[in-house]
Parts: structure tokens; C-alpha cells; sequence
């Protein structure tokens, strides 16, 4: 099966792949896809830490959203260029 994602997800996923990380998409966008219904939202899982995805977030001119989930280690961010 094939899926087709936003172009803003699939640069996220080549930003962490380019610099050495594993990133999947997964959580209810996976469900949705393979039910044929277009996703809400995506979850990109990876082997960054925190600061790595918000230093590479920065050098690829990425908006962050301050402190939302911070404590357990899960960064998020907009889709809106700075």
C-alpha cells in the first residue's frame, strides 16, 4: 500500500534522516490512512532526543511549540514557516 504525506511531513522525516535519525510516521495518521480517510494530524516517532529535533528545527526554519510535552520528551511543532 502506498501513502502519499503532506510535503511539510515528508521534509520533517528527510530533516532527521539527512542528519543520521530513524523517523516514522505513525499513531492515527497510519490508521486513517490505511482506512482510506485523510489524517487530522501526524506523529512522527524518532531517536532524536528533544534538543536534537529542536536544533535541527531551527537550521530547517521550523516553528516550535514552546513547552507542550516537554517533561515527557515530545517536542511539537507548526507547520508554519518562520
Amino acid at each position: 500500500m502506498d501513502f502519499t504525506f503532506p510535503t511539510y511531513i515528508k521534509q520533517v522525516m528527510t530533516a532527521l534522516q539527512d542528519a543520521g535519525f530513524e523517523a516514522y510516521v505513525v499513531g492515527g495518521a497510519v490508521r486513517d490512512a490505511l482506512l482510506g480517510r485523510k489524517p487530522d494530524d501526524y506523529d512522527i516517532v524518532t531517536n532524536a532526543r528533544p534538543d536534537e529535533i529542536k536544533l535541527l528545527a531551527k537550521q530547517h526554519n521550523l516553528s516550535l511549540v514552546d513547552k507542550v510535552g516537554q517533561n515527557f520528551g515530545v517536542v511539537m511543532m507548526s507547520w508554519v514557516r518562520r
